[in-house]
């Protein structure tokens, strides 16, 4: 799921040891620019978020109260 969501990859070396055997080595590498970008962007979407909820924030007590 992160692969796909572009936060890091992964690769693979192959290394020949001297009993003749194969050794597989897997790398996987945070993309850390990208997660930092995706943070940054949920961080203002989330202000946002919170800038168009103050509107509630106006509405009276009295207000509220009569709409039960």
């Amino acid at each position: 799921m992160l692969e796909e969501e572009g936060f890091l990859t992964n690769y693979q070396e192959e290394a020949h040891l001297t009993k003749g055997e194969l050794w597989r080595v897997h790398y996987w590498i945070l993309k850390k620019g990208q997660i930092l970008r995706m943070a940054q962007r949920e961080e203002e979407v989330q202000l946002r978020k919170d800038d168009n909820s103050a509107v509630y924030d106006e509405v009276s007590e009295e207000m509220w109260n009569s709409h039960k």
